[in-house]
């Protein structure tokens, strides 16, 4: 992959080589007698893992499939009573959908079975179960046990899969894998790289079953001038140290584990995106700022609180109203203030978030005071199934010629496609799309992407405007 696609291949890690061996001193990791399972809200599928708490091989447990879909694992019986009510309408669905083995070829390439897995088993498991677009079930369909050299189903009796023992997120079985060492390298072919994200990935969500919530933090203290980084290494460099009075832990001390710095740059990517292309667009010399961001996810909510940065690096400015519209939200307006912890520094801004519950088009909002920016993070343009909803709301922002678009996407391809259909709209590209130096960290495991197995919220960025 270019470093045109992600800004940050071939760049040094922004956390220590040896960060999971301190890592190994956390309740989730070391806690014989740990119980917590993961909240629902924040779920993410470990094929090899306990389906509760997301622990397994890591912590040298013994794991039992489900008896009726032989997918999921449990490391007890209590996590397994515990995850029923969500689990017992794909439970029946997986019985339901035969094994991919009797189509495969054998000179079928990854790429080509992940294609069917896509069409062929989200399509069938649909029918039964219903809404596939929360990511969780999207990955039981798509990366249920298997091995990842025949890739026959764990499912089939007789297949018994072998666990990479580094990263517990991969298996080859023992057909496969013959007389070869149980080493990462065999199970990645010499990529080490890609290992290292599979045990990122898993440690993140372990970190959210410890911790009931995703470790979200803006920084503590505003700065004197305004501070533009340029990526997250110049961010860091002077802020690093400046996270520890909001969320009560020695983040500054603990920043160089991977699954801190993931969280905290998955917490902070919106906001941080948002400061690079106001300064791109020379917006930042303004007192006074309107943003709208069309398309905002309930998920989405949760971060709210980080558009507290753009106060703590821009003392010049004083006022700042953002409004967040989407179908899924639900409405409220909150100053700056509501947001911060006891402890943290005041923040100078004035201005409210608001979270409207609507689609942009029929909202009051649109028919308001015009904002200098619209924004829409990972709106899937291209995806039809999600662009019937879109259309009205691209059809009235192209009609405010003077204010600028920007777009972000999971993948470089994916903003690419999504240009293509907003310039066939008629809006002109005033940037192309270009990897984001301000991207997540925190890699999520979907194969039905294109690329690679692994996203990242915010990968690339391109930003369009209506033309007169």
């Amino acid at each position: 992959m270019s470093k045109t696609k992600d800004y940050y291949e071939g760049k040094d890690n922004l956390w220590h080589d040896g960060w999971f061996e301190m890592f190994r001193n956390g309740q989730w990791m070391s806690d014989s007698n740990f119980s917590n399972t993961m909240v629902a809200n924040w779920d993410s599928y470990h094929p090899y893992s306990c389906n509760g708490c997301k622990r397994g091989g890591l912590q040298s447990l013994n794991l039992v499939r489900c008896s009726g879909c032989k997918v999921v694992k449990y490391c007890c019986r209590d996590h397994q009573k515990k995850d029923w009510s969500t689990h017992k309408k794909w439970c029946k669905a997986f019985n339901k959908v035969s094994d991919i083995n009797d189509e495969i070829d054998e000179k079928i390439d990854w790429t080509e079975w992940n294609r069917r897995q896509n069409e062929r088993n989200i399509k069938l498991m649909s029918i039964w179960v219903g809404d596939l677009s929360h990511t969780p079930p999207i990955q039981i369909a798509l990366v249920q046990p298997h091995c990842r050299q025949c890739y026959r189903s764990g499912r089939i009796s007789g297949v018994d899969l072998v666990v990479c023992p580094s990263c517990n997120g991969v298996a080859i079985c023992k057909s496969c894998l013959g007389n070869e060492d149980v080493t990462w390298e065999t199970f990645h072919n010499g990529d080490q790289q890609e290992c290292e994200l599979y045990l990122i990935y898993l440690c993140c969500s372990g970190m959210v079953v410890e911790k009931g919530q995703p470790l979200l933090a803006a920084s503590d203290t505003n700065c004197k001038d305004t501070f533009n980084p340029k990526d997250w290494i110049e961010y860091f460099e002077k802020k690093g140290n400046d996270f520890d009075m909001g969320v009560g832990l020695p983040i500054s001390a603990l920043r160089f584990m991977a699954p801190i710095t993931c969280f905290l740059t998955n917490g902070l990517t919106l906001a941080m995106t948002t400061q690079m292309l106001l300064g791109k667009l020379n917006l930042l010399k303004k007192s006074e700022l309107r943003i709208h961001i069309l398309g905002g996810a309930s998920h989405e909510i949760s971060v709210t609180r980080a558009f507290i940065e753009l106060g703590r690096l821009n003392p010049q400015l004083k006022r700042l109203d953002i409004v967040v519209v989407g179908p899924s939200l639900r409405n409220y307006s909150y100053s700056y203030s509501h947001f911060l912890f006891p402890s943290e520094v005041p923040c100078h801004l004035d201005g409210t978030v608001d979270h409207v519950k609507d689609l942009y088009h029929n909202s009051s909002v649109a028919s308001g005071p015009v904002p200098d920016l619209f924004m829409a993070f990972n709106p899937g343009f291209h995806d039809p199934s999600h662009f019937v909803n879109w259309r009205s709301t691209v059809e009235l922002v192209r009609t405010r010629t003077g204010v600028p678009l920007c777009i972000t996407g999971l993948n470089f391809s994916e903003v690419q496609n999504d240009v293509r259909i907003l310039k066939d709209m008629g809006f002109q590209e005033k940037m192309p799309p270009t990897a984001n130096p301000f991207r997540s960290m925190r890699p999520f495991l979907d194969p039905s992407r294109e690329e690679t197995d692994f996203i990242y919220n915010n990968k690339a960025y391109a930003i369009v405007q209506g033309i007169p």
